[in-house]
């Protein structure tokens, strides 16, 4: 399961405080659904690219615990009411997960993660997942896939995996 998403997105927002989406997911699937996060730039919030910068950022200077680590913090800092975290705090958020703050912002400024970006919102579109969020549901041995395009009750991403999980 793929959440490609958007850090300043209200409805993702929405899907992370409210639907509690990959804690709820992980405790029902454990051992038998993995589940990723990926940018998408989606409706392109005034603060999408840099958020997403930082985090692909943080992944390239502390791997995925890093990333991870990341856009929860964003994520925690950020409400389902539209209040986004400021992007002047993402140094902070650099810090509090770990990597050279200095080498994040060098990282950032320069763009260096900006084609890994734009690889997974093409990613996102190549299922068509235009919006955020965005969830895609791949059975890997089948290759049978359902996607949600929005976010929608917890009950409306159980249904799709049972399904393909048969």
């Amino acid at each position: 399961m793929v959440e490609y998403s958007d850090m300043e997105c209200p409805y993702c927002m929405r899907q992370y405080h409210d639907t509690k989406l990959f804690p709820s997911i992980a405790a029902q699937y454990s051992d038998k659904v993995a589940l990723a996060f990926k940018n998408n730039r989606g409706v392109n919030h005034k603060g999408t690219e840099v958020k997403a910068l930082g985090a692909l950022c943080a992944k390239n200077l502390g791997g995925d615990t890093a990333y991870q680590k990341f856009y929860k913090a964003v994520m925690d800092k950020s409400t389902n009411e539209g209040g986004v975290l400021d992007v002047a705090k993402l140094p902070e958020i650099a810090k509090l997960v770990g990597v050279d703050a200095k080498k994040w912002q060098s990282c950032v400024d320069a763009k260096e993660t900006l084609a890994q970006f734009s690889t997974e919102t093409k990613e996102a579109q190549k299922f068509g997942l235009g919006g955020t969020p965005g969830t895609l549901i791949l059975n890997t041995k089948t290759g049978k896939y359902a996607t949600i395009e929005g976010a929608y009750p917890y009950e409306s991403f159980t249904a799709k995996i049972d399904e393909l999980l048969k």
